[in-house]
């Protein structure tokens, strides 16, 4: 009879059992602590950059993700602040742009009222034309009495001033002033010949039909009359300096044959320092240009004597000015009321959102999806894969998941 091995039956000895082997990962879920990025590239690994599996993954990353948002109390209690942050700030703006609509909304109001006065005031204008304007007769008349002095005071100077510069015998005892207001100028032009004296009494006609042009140029429409009226100012200006220059120039070659010694002649950079030079410039020029504002003023108050033309026009020109105002300021309170409307909608909208029960935020899926799928490239750049179709997919899944939330 034989016993068995008792020693075998009481061994302390481990015996070895064997293990089932753990079955591969799967691509079902994300791993507990998983980052999108390590589950992309292991997902991708696992199907071998299957573009259908790829579709699968992400409908099912989207519907995790908006689950664990919508189960998450935190999550939930920030993205209620967040919106509750957002409507507070377009409040603010809404206060912000409603003030700027009102305040633009007075000034149009304003404006308005402005241009009923000025068409109240053409009309009054326009019943008023052709009766006597007072106030006008009023400027004509003192126009009149300076212009008089002024042209009366002009052609004692430029006949005596040319009758000086061109025919006049210098001697030692003449001054500047004598040279610039001589009584005497029209007679020994006279005494001398009939054409001196023609020349010497045209000279200061001459300078008032400038004067003349002036004023019909300053009322002509454009730039060009500022042109105009500067090459008159230049002209005349011109013509007095050399006037000034020959009556220096007289002056200092008499005052130079009473001296003993050599002295140089007379020329241009001598007469800049002059004061001979710049008294006559400045006691023809500076009159000359009072004489043409003075003969302008007296010109326009004798057309408004009996015309409200003027007046008209200048009503008419505010009342443009002030519709330009009024449609520009029309036009900023559109685009006040557009900006508005459109802040309306997304408060309305924010505000839906926030009366929701469950609110989650598509951008976290979306960022969740960016992650996964860069992961998901790495490999298939590792495997050597064409990325092209799973490309498509993914755009194509994102787009259509993302718009369905």
């Amino acid at each position: 009879m034989t016993f068995p091995d008792l020693s075998k039956l009481f061994s302390t000895k481990k015996q070895t059992i064997p293990s089932t082997p753990t079955p591969p990962q799967s691509t079902d879920f994300r791993n507990e602590g998983e980052s999108y990025l390590a589950y992309g590239k292991r997902a991708c690994q696992f199907t071998n950059g299957n573009p259908l599996s790829l579709r699968t993954i992400l409908q099912r990353i989207y519907n995790s993700e908006k689950s664990r948002q919508i189960t998450d109390q935190k999550t939930q209690e920030l993205f209620k602040k967040d919106i509750r942050t957002k409507i507070g700030d377009i409040d603010v703006e809404l206060t912000r742009l409603e003030g700027y609509k009102n305040s633009f909304e007075e000034k149009v109001t304003n404006a308005e009222n402005d241009v009923n006065d000025l068409k109240s005031q053409k009309i009054e204008a326009i019943n008023k034309n052709g009766e006597l304007n007072k106030m006008a007769q009023l400027k004509m008349w003192i126009g009149i009495v300076i212009l008089a002095i002024l042209t009366l005071y002009l052609f004692i100077f430029y006949s005596s001033t040319f009758y000086s510069a061109f025919f006049k015998d210098f001697n030692a005892e003449i001054k500047v002033g004598e040279a610039m207001f001589d009584p005497d100028a029209l007679s020994h032009a006279w005494g001398a010949s009939s054409t001196q004296f023609l020349f010497i009494v045209c000279a200061p006609i001459i300078f008032m039909g400038l004067g003349f042009a002036l004023h019909f140029f300053s009322v002509q429409k454009g730039y060009s009359k500022y042109v105009k009226m500067g090459a008159i100012l230049i002209v005349t200006f011109i013509f007095d300096c050399i006037l000034a220059y020959a009556i220096a120039k007289h002056l200092y070659d008499i005052e130079i044959m009473t001296k003993l010694g050599d002295f140089p002649p007379y020329n241009l950079s001598m007469a800049v320092g002059d004061a001979n030079v710049w008294a006559v410039i400045f006691c023809g020029f500076i009159v000359y240009v009072i004489w043409g504002i003075v003969f302008d003023m007296t010109l326009t108050a004798y057309e408004d004597l009996k015309s409200n033309r003027n007046e008209i026009e200048t009503i008419q020109v505010a009342i443009n000015g002030l519709k330009e105002k009024i449609a520009i300021l029309k036009d900023k309170i559109n685009e006040i009321s557009n900006t508005i409307n459109a802040r309306k909608v997304e408060r309305s909208n924010l505000q839906a959102q926030l009366n929701q029960s469950t609110i989650f935020n598509p951008t976290l899926i979306d960022q969740a999806f960016s992650d996964f799928f860069a992961g998901w490239t790495a490999i298939l750049g590792a495997l050597q894969l064409n990325g092209d179709e799973c490309a498509e997919v993914y755009n194509q899944e994102k787009t259509a998941l993302l718009a369905s939330a």
